[in-house]
């Protein structure tokens, strides 16, 4: 909005005989990729259409070209609220090619273009999202090896794919991102840009995780294996993080064939204790749920290491400063109510509410969550005693 309100200044001014500051294609471009960053996709495309109206009426300095038209694209791609805006980003890539096929050298989409539509349909959670994905893809390949487009998809393409299969909920999405990732590592071999890097390998985990193929965790567990082993060859940008392990601890939780439990639970067994004394990687939030959520999807009830193993996580995760209400949750869903009362009290003198926003401050000193839970919980305290106050 500030942009716009910059933009809006400068046509005003211009309007009253200063020249000098005349807004050109950069200049709405630029509101346009303001928007994009915040996902405004409706604001992005007003901010084109006037462009196209005053191109049309005789301002040729605000031709819209490529960076224009990608920056709308991107626009719908980080737009979170419309079930259309992969459709949308989509539109703008064939409007493009038309225009571009009409003579419209300006407006030649180039590889951000496609790359934008394929996260925008990885970001959907459509059903259709990997047809549309895979197809644009296919494309790319296509094209690029018969001289229809000047550049080949990258990493960048492949890892979107990838995605889109791991939020898909398809019962396969771990086989089929294992044979993407096979393809990458063929074509960087032949010399293509498809290096497979961290993000691609813990997607591929992700699309393990929320497979429903047996062994699910072992083979998420795999990929990680596969990660430390490039990184232990040197290649140090494969170095895993929390998110690697977590993710390998969520195929562990979400593991539900009783057949597979077991094998699961040593997986999350052993991912765990790799993760808690790396010196390396800090464990969050995240992690700490996550595991105990395992637990209590592997273990039964009546099993003996149940409680002992929630507890000693809990208490690193206290330790830690990660005990966030996702943690709160997982414990809550894990325990009886009487055992998390009794853990909660037990693990500090003083505790006698399960209220996350009374816990102590140091027990969460280091969780980084977006919604900034307990803060809100104490504004929103605060609110209610001035109003009370008031009364």
């Amino acid at each position: 909005e500030k942009a716009e309100t910059i933009l809006r200044r400068m046509e005003t001014m211009y309007a009253k005989g200063n020249s000098f500051v005349k807004p050109n294609v950069f200049s709405y471009s630029s509101v346009i990729n303001a928007y994009s960053r915040k996902g405004q996709a409706k604001m992005a495309e007003k901010i084109l259409r006037q462009m196209q109206s005053s191109y049309q009426a005789g301002d040729f300095d605000l031709k819209p070209n490529v960076i224009t038209y990608n920056a709308v694209i991107k626009a719908w791609s980080q737009c979170r609220n419309d079930p259309n805006a992969a459709h949308r980003a989509e539109l703008y890539l064939r409007s493009m090619q038309r225009m571009y096929k009409e003579g419209n050298l300006d407006v030649k989409p180039d590889l951000f273009s496609f790359n934008a539509v394929l996260n925008a349909w990885a970001k959907s959670l459509k059903w259709e999202a990997v047809t549309r994905a895979g197809k644009i893809l296919r494309y790319m390949e296509v094209q690029s090896e018969n001289g229809g487009l000047d550049f080949a998809p990258n990493t960048v393409s492949y890892t979107a794919v990838i995605d889109a299969w791991a939020k898909s909920g398809c019962k396969n999405s771990g086989e089929v991102a294992e044979q993407l990732l096979i393809r990458m590592q063929e074509k960087f071999d032949r010399g293509e840009p498809t290096k497979p890097n961290l993000l691609t390998m813990n997607t591929v985990i992700d699309a393990h995780a929320k497979s429903s193929e047996k062994g699910k965790a072992r083979n998420a567990q795999s990929v990680l294996r596969r990660i430390e082993a490039k990184y232990k060859e040197g290649d140090e940008q494969m170095l895993p993080n929390a998110f690697t392990y977590t993710t390998v601890l969520n195929a562990c939780a979400f593991t539900f064939e009783k057949s597979d439990q077991e094998e699961a639970f040593q997986v999350a067994q052993s991912t765990y204790q790799e993760v808690i004394k790396s010196a390396s990687i800090r464990p969050t939030h995240l992690t700490y749920g996550t595991y105990i959520k395992a637990i209590n999807t592997l273990l039964p009830r009546d099993d003996d290491r149940r409680y002992p193993l929630i507890e000693s996580a809990f208490t690193q995760c206290c330790k830690d400063g990660q005990l966030a209400r996702f943690v709160l949750q997982c414990l809550q869903d894990a325990l009886p109510t009487q055992s998390y009362l009794k853990l909660l009290r037990g693990n500090r003198k003083g505790v006698v509410s399960v209220n996350a926003e009374d816990l102590p401050s140091e027990w969460r000193r280091n969780v980084k969550e977006k919604a900034l839970y307990f803060n809100q919980i104490r504004e929103k305290k605060k609110v209610m005693k001035k109003r009370y106050r008031k009364r």
